[in-house]
């Protein structure tokens, strides 16, 4: 081609742009595919946002369509080595105390405490509640025995006797109060009736042995306080009766020993 036709080939490719540029609406489609190509440039994901991608491709939308994590799985414990697993335990707890066997332990731990007025005024409470309840009344019957008012005690014991006549702590209360009272041949009768239907009976034991020996019955009196001692090794008024025992029997050395076991617990 000759060179003239080169320069006017050219000539009106420059002629057609200027015509494009100067169409209407020819500005606005080259700012909006400007536009397209820094849109595309941006969609472009930037490396850091490949990770958060990824992340979000490995949850599972809800219900609503909102993506959430999917939960790990647990570990599971691996015991360590050497380790056994010990028996389980299947036994039912004990059952709570009712309202009425509460009041009785809280009042049990006064007397202990030699506090029997309180004691008492707690019973009567009680009493004004339940006016019938059998371990009321014997509970009653005792404190009364130790405050010396064994009239007041032989009447609510033996009302608890009417209700229940094969009570043996009823029966029982009814023997030591009779000791009390000094009638030792008859709190014996009473207090053995006890011990032969209920042979781990401490109290009954222990008084028993008291009046025997009070009685001169004194062989009979150290198997019924050695029975005592094995049923109340703690209680220092069995050694005590022990040892007069062993006066008795003219065996110095073992009164004296049952007067030293009896001196130690009554220091705790």
């Amino acid at each position: 081609m000759s060179k003239g036709k080169r320069s006017s080939s050219r000539s009106g490719r420059r002629g057609k742009a200027r015509r494009e540029e100067n169409r209407p609406g020819a500005e606005a489609e080259s700012h909006l595919t400007q536009g397209t190509h820094e849109t595309e440039q941006q969609d472009s994901p930037l490396p850091e946002q490949v990770d958060l991608l990824d992340e979000i491709e490995e949850r599972q939308p809800d219900e609503m369509g909102v993506a959430v994590p999917v939960p790990a799985e647990a570990p599971v414990p691996v015991p360590a080595e050497g380790f056994e697993a010990g028996p389980i335990n299947t036994e039912p707890l004990e059952p709570p105390l009712s309202g009425l066997a509460e009041s009785l332990l809280r009042i049990r731990e006064l007397e202990e405490r030699g506090a029997y007025d309180l004691s008492l005024e707690r019973l009567v409470a009680l009493q004004a509640e339940q006016p019938d309840s059998v371990v009321v009344l014997a509970r009653m019957g005792s404190v009364l025995g130790s405050l010396g008012r064994f009239g007041e005690a032989e009447a609510a014991l033996e009302r608890a006797h009417r209700l229940s006549p094969d009570d043996v702590d009823i029966r029982a209360g009814m023997g030591i109060v009779e000791f009390k009272r000094g009638l030792y041949d008859q709190a014996e009768v009473t207090l053995r009736w006890v011990c032969d239907r209920q042979a781990d009976h401490g109290p009954a034991h222990l008084y028993r042995g008291e009046a025997l020996r009070l009685l001169g019955r004194i062989d009979e009196a150290l198997a019924a306080l050695e029975r005592a001692s094995e049923l109340d090794p703690d209680n220092p008024r069995v050694y005590q009766m022990l040892g007069m025992i062993y006066d008795k029997r003219r065996d110095p050395e073992q009164a004296a020993r049952m007067y030293k076991r009896a001196a130690e617990l009554g220091r705790r």
